[in-house]
């Protein structure tokens, strides 16, 4: 006999107030614990504070997350703190084990006088171990181009923009793509929150990039840095270079990873780097391959 909805909504519910007891025991029972805090908004704007729990048990590391909170209101440290402080409190987490927070470098998190890790501090009546997200030191650490990538990458925004902005032209543009049968339907729009969002963007556009140009032609559109060869070498050294950064991005999420392996990818970057910086140098392009590529296709033919 099935069941009927009422008894697999209520079964449903038994089950995750379950997972959330046990779990609320095994931080309580752990010896330490510390939490993670990132505060972002959602496509409808709600301001979201997630909080994450690291401990460790008889089944070893342990990673889960307790609550997604929403911020309805300001997004202070202060008001971030005491969303926080509530949700520990409404689960019963014992917040005398906790020794250590980890947040990104907002001003709200970090604020010497009134952000989020001061104020928990103050709260608690005792000092943390405090930590700079390393995967957001990354993201940030990624933005420092050189000012002639930046020029490339504000003109395929701009490029991105001229052609999605208006329905008509997105529409035009994605019939195009339709009827050349390209590998991709559309474009993306860049976003400045999503860690991989300038990868991808660069990637797209430049697998699309001789459609985009036959499309820009028929709107009398002209960009000279897509014809150039000096321009679509930095074009596609970004688009390797970011697809490079977004792979060591990639490499530090995951559940289970610990402090130690992570530092382990990015010294491991770091000598990459060197290695690129050398090949380059020497004019060998062995890891960006589409500079290399649009340095023989611009080259006269050899008889």
């Amino acid at each position: 006999m099935p069941l009927s909805a009422k008894t697999v909504k209520d079964r449903t519910i038994k089950m995750a107030e379950n997972i959330t007891s046990q779990q609320i025991e095994d931080i309580n029972s752990a010896p330490a614990f510390s939490i993670a805090c990132d505060e972002s908004s959602d496509v409808n704007d709600i301001e979201q504070t997630a909080l994450l729990c690291r401990y460790v048990n008889s089944d070893g590391p342990q990673e889960e997350i307790i609550e997604l909170i929403p911020l309805k209101g300001q997004t202070r440290g202060e008001d971030i703190c005491k969303a926080v402080m509530t949700c520990l409190q409404a689960k019963g987490i014992n917040t005398t084990h906790m020794v250590s927070v980890a947040t990104d470098g907002a001003p709200s998190m970090r604020g010497t006088q009134k952000g989020f890790v001061t104020l928990l501090q103050k709260s608690l009546d005792r000092e943390l171990l405090t930590f700079h997200c390393i995967l957001h030191q990354e993201a940030l650490c990624a933005q420092t181009f050189p000012p002639e990538c930046k020029e490339v990458m504000d003109l395929v925004i701009q490029i991105v923009n001229k052609i999605m902005a208006k329905g008509l032209n997105h529409r035009q543009f994605c019939s195009l793509l339709d009827e050349v049968d390209s590998a991709y339907s559309d474009l993306l729009l860049h976003n400045k929150v999503r860690w991989l969002s300038r990868g991808e963007v660069l990637k797209r556009f430049a697998a699309c990039l001789d459609h985009v140009k036959t499309f820009l032609e028929s709107k009398g559109l002209t960009y000279p840095e897509l014809e150039h060869p000096d321009g679509l070498e930095k074009l596609h050294f970004m688009v390797d270079m970011t697809g490079h950064l977004n792979m060591l991005n990639k490499s530090l999420q995951g559940k289970g990873s610990t402090a130690l392996q992570m530092l382990e990818d990015v010294l491991a970057f770091e000598r990459r780097m060197t290695v690129f910086a050398r090949d380059v140098q020497k004019g060998t392009f062995s890891h960006f391959p589409f500079p290399e590529r649009v340095q023989r296709s611009t080259q006269p033919h050899k008889l």
